[in-house]
């Protein structure tokens, strides 16, 4: 087993395999899903993560009111055609936060890990990650003495993954409040660097490609909205290389990313939701070899991550060219 610190992603990573962080926590343990329905891969709908996360903001505004913290704030990104590995991937990053949050008060760190096809993610999955963040916070709640407990309501059997990660986005921005080591550049350049990681072994299976692209010229003074700015380019890329290759990713209100106040938090989200599709490519690319992994890199400014993020846009503009020429690339055996 392996030590984890958080965040997660200094792990040696397969390229179609995500990290993630589990307990010795047996299923007849779980808290079960609201609605009634099995804890299994088959019958775990989006709706019951729906009622899990709502569980989870319900906590967090307890937590909050302890603290005394600030109101959260209101997310107004709109994701629409989201599949449940990028939910499961924003999943993740609540969890992280999560044990980061209860390692500040209860001063343990959960170091257990387990491997998960990013190509057959399902709703059952981001479920588990859910119920965990879930328990994580529980730890906090006894440590700060928070009698209350939330009460968990059913959610409507056609929730979509759409709309978990719209709430999955929220819960993020809640929990960010709360810590006291919130993400910072140094936690996006990490995400950055997987994915550039990762699109690596995928160009090094097309010929003529160049893995690494060169590094651009850094541009001081950069904002992290500067830097969500170029991400979401990044992510209309990745739109382009999916439907060139009859795929389909997550799409986005493009107005709706653009709120003028950007956080260093919504930054790492974006990044996260980037990395979901990017190990998905490396999935389903079967020639790719394992991906080496993204190491916390220390301090980083906006500007550090806005030029690290220039080298993942070339690699995806080379995968762009690839795929418009190369649909089926992704089912090549």
């Amino acid at each position: 087993m392996f030590k984890v610190s958080v965040p997660t992603w200094n792990l040696p990573v397969k390229a179609l395999f995500f990290l993630l962080v589990m307990t010795q926590t047996s299923h007849a343990q779980l808290l079960q899903p609201v609605s009634g329905r099995p804890l299994s891969e088959s019958d775990i709908l989006p709706a019951d993560v729906f009622s899990r996360v709502t569980l989870v903001r319900k906590e967090l505004e307890l937590i909050r009111t302890e603290l005394g913290r600030v109101s959260f704030p209101v997310s107004n990104i709109q994701v629409v055609d989201t599949a449940p590995r990028e939910v499961y991937f924003m999943a993740s990053a609540l969890y992280d936060k999560a044990d980061r949050l209860a390692f500040e008060y209860v001063k343990t760190s959960e170091q257990y890990i387990k491997t998960v096809d990013a190509a057959s993610i399902k709703p059952y999955h981001v479920w588990l990650m859910a119920n965990r963040t879930f328990r994580r916070l529980q730890s906090v709640k006894e440590i700060l003495l928070i009698p209350e407990k939330s009460v968990e309501l059913i959610s409507p059997s056609s929730t979509t993954p759409s709309d978990v990660i719209g709430l999955m986005i929220k819960a993020n921005q809640e929990l960010d409040i709360l810590l006291s080591q919130k993400s910072s550049p140094a936690d996006v350049f990490q995400q950055v660097t997987l994915a550039i990681n990762l699109n690596a072994q995928l160009l090094a299976t097309v010929e003529d490609s160049k893995r690494i692209p060169d590094q651009p010229e850094m541009i001081r003074r950069k904002t992290p909205e500067d830097v969500y700015r170029r991400l979401a380019l990044c992510l209309e890329l990745l739109r382009n290389i999916s439907h060139s290759s009859n795929l389909s990713v997550m799409d986005f209100d493009i107005d709706s990313l653009y709120t003028g106040r950007v956080k260093p938090g919504d930054v790492y989200a974006l990044a996260t939701l980037l990395v979901a599709d990017v190990s998905y490519f490396h999935a389903l690319r079967e020639q790719t070899k394992d991906a080496a992994g993204a190491f916390y890199p220390g301090n980083k400014t906006p500007s550090h991550v806005f030029q690290r993020v220039g080298i993942l846009e070339a690699q995806l503009k080379q995968l762009l060219e690839f795929a418009r020429e190369n649909p089926q690339w992704l089912t090549a055996k």
